[in-house]
């Protein structure tokens, strides 16, 4: 196990793929992984019995996240997704998004794009041998069951 401290309290103690995974607040979130987490900023909205995360008008199906709570419309939420859990060009699965390719940076075995998509700038990662130009149009899916979902007041896990 190991604990993750700021100004001296342990924010969470874990196993490290447990703190990896399903981070207990916002700093643990982007203290491990490199690069960090991405972090969407949005609320939480409702079409029918469906919840979706909306920022800027673009919608992610939270149906895959598992939330130990109801998530009620008009919440305020960050969105926080892995880098090497967004796939782009390939095995998207239903929810398709549109971005742009801002950045591309060689890493040898990987290579990281910065992308922008939904009014924010992410960094994914994808195999070094995968080129994309800056200015590329690219189609993102994302892995919402991996994906974690903070209160954006409290900045605790939802």
């Amino acid at each position: 196990r190991i604990a993750i401290m700021k100004n001296g309290i342990i924010q969470q103690l874990a196993d490290p793929t447990t703190i990896y995974n399903k981070p207990r607040n916002l700093f643990v979130a982007g203290f491990i992984g490199s690069p960090s987490m991405n972090f969407l900023r949005g609320e939480i909205t409702k079409q029918g019995d469906e919840a979706f995360f909306t920022a800027n008008g673009v919608n992610f199906s939270v149906a895959a996240y598992e939330a130990p709570e109801s998530l009620q419309a008009g919440r305020k939420v960050i969105l926080g997704v892995r880098p090497e859990h967004v796939k782009v060009n390939e095995n998207l699965g239903a929810e398709v998004h549109e971005a742009t390719v801002d950045i591309e940076e060689p890493m040898g075995a990987d290579n990281l794009l910065w992308l922008k998509h939904a009014g924010h700038t992410m960094s994914v990662r994808i195999n070094g041998a995968r080129r994309f130009s800056p200015g590329s149009a690219v189609k993102l899916g994302f892995d919402m069951s991996l994906a974690s979902l903070f209160d954006a007041e409290t900045e605790l896990r939802i």
